[in-house]
């Protein structure tokens, strides 16, 4: 980032110092969800390897048990991935008619 950290207030063209431009906002918020994306691609590899492993190697109750940790956060990643595809599918609209509170929601979630 360049260092532009201010902020125009919807309607009143003024600024405040110290806060994110919208499309700072908006900018970072696609950052850390294809970040998030590209980490759960890594963890479903790594769980699929597993899962690959056990069945040739037979699924000893241990390695079930030291799997479970990874396939958890696994479906807790997907559940989240759901949720950000849906704030995508707000994110046309959010860019057709701007508000504060729209990217307030992006920048919380950032």
């Amino acid at each position: 980032m360049t260092g532009h950290m201010k902020a125009t207030v919807f309607g009143s063209g003024a600024c405040i110092p110290g806060e994110k431009m919208p499309e700072q906002i908006l900018a970072g918020w696609l950052r850390a969800a294809a970040l998030f994306h590209s980490y759960y691609h890594q963890l479903v590899g790594q769980a699929s390897q597993q899962v690959h492993q056990a069945d040739l190697l037979g699924d000893t109750p241990l390695a079930h048990a030291s799997r479970q940790p990874l396939l958890t956060l696994v479906m807790a990643m997907q559940a989240e991935l759901a949720t950000l595809l849906q704030d995508m599918d707000q994110l046309a609209l959010l860019t057709q008619s701007p508000t504060p509170r729209g990217y307030q929601k992006l920048a919380a979630h950032t």
